[in-house]
């Protein structure tokens, strides 16, 4: 697994497979997209709902900002592309015919919400998922792997882990999420 890279090579040699995976994955291709794909924003429906619940108290939360971003950058979608939906260091793994994914959700959306998640994981790594720098550095080696707007793949990564937290309200993990969010958040203003 790729999880396994990064403890023997190292987190930059597993981002730079990450990335070289995911530029292949991710291509354009001529054929129509399945019909079968979940659009993506129906995916995000769970965080849109909470953030119509968070609204009437008024208070400006990451589940509110993470909402109208995710609806922003929807709206504006660039170039929609089928996406393999939870693609993470345990689902990517070294077979005698190369680096493969497993475990596809299927959707349909542009290729920076099909990164994302490669922000919060590994998942016991938080020294590594909360580090600017590494964040930085993600955002730049997938946004060129992607042809992406660094920009545009730090606040998908952010509404992502918005989303993530949502799903795991009530846990350390919902707290986790919602710090690396905001990491992300403060790497995005920075550039």
């Amino acid at each position: 697994m790729l999880s396994h890279v990064v403890e023997e090579e190292g987190d930059n040699r597993a981002t730079q497979i990450a990335a070289e995976l995911m530029a292949e994955l991710y291509d354009v291709s001529p054929e129509p997209l399945p019909s079968a794909l979940l659009p993506i924003r129906d995916r995000f429906e769970a965080l849109f709902q909470k953030a119509r619940d968070e609204q009437s108290s008024g208070y400006r939360n990451d589940y509110l900002e993470g909402a109208i971003v995710a609806d922003q950058l929807m709206s504006s979608a660039l170039e929609l592309r089928g996406l393999h939906g939870d693609l993470h260091h345990e689902n990517i793994m070294l077979s005698s015919r190369g680096w493969l994914v497993i475990d596809p959700v299927g959707l349909v959306g542009e290729a920076g919400f099909g990164a994302a998640n490669m922000f919060y994981d590994p998942a016991e790594r938080d020294d590594l998922c909360l580090d600017f720098e590494r964040i930085a550095l993600m955002a730049d080696d997938f946004s060129r792997a992607l042809n992406v707007d660094p920009r545009r793949l730090l606040d998908q990564a952010y509404a992502y882990g918005c989303l993530s937290a949502v799903w795991n309200a009530g846990g350390q993990e919902e707290a986790r999420d919602l710090a690396i969010a905001k990491a992300i958040k403060e790497v995005r203003r920075a550039s």
